[in-house]
């Protein structure tokens, strides 16, 4: 999976591609924690990424507590209709905001 930032001032905006799995989280977790720690909105494009595992929407709603709890954000923009579904499905939806 490669991971991309694109900076502008308090909002970061990572580009995901290809697949956030069990092999690929953990190294992505350490740069999530990273990003909500310095920025103030998140932005997770997804248009690129092929595949999330349990071990990616655990990663997504660390990332949302994190945000959260600071008064920031995170927007998920451009997901596949398979990964929103995902989100749907536990019941995440609602908490997220999606951008199309």
């Amino acid at each position: 999976m490669e991971v991309k930032l694109k900076s502008n001032g308090a909002e970061g905006e990572l580009f995901f591609a290809g697949r956030l799995d069990s092999k690929t989280a953990p190294e992505t977790e350490k740069l999530l924690a990273q990003m909500a720690a310095r920025y103030e909105k998140l932005v997770f494009n997804l248009e690129k990424l092929e595949y999330m595992s349990s071990a990616g929407i655990r990663l997504v709603i660390m990332t949302f507590k994190a945000m959260k709890k600071k008064g920031g954000s995170l927007v998920l923009r451009k997901a596949r209709p398979q990964i929103i579904e995902i989100f749907q499905l536990t019941g995440l939806g609602p908490m997220l905001q999606f951008e199309a």
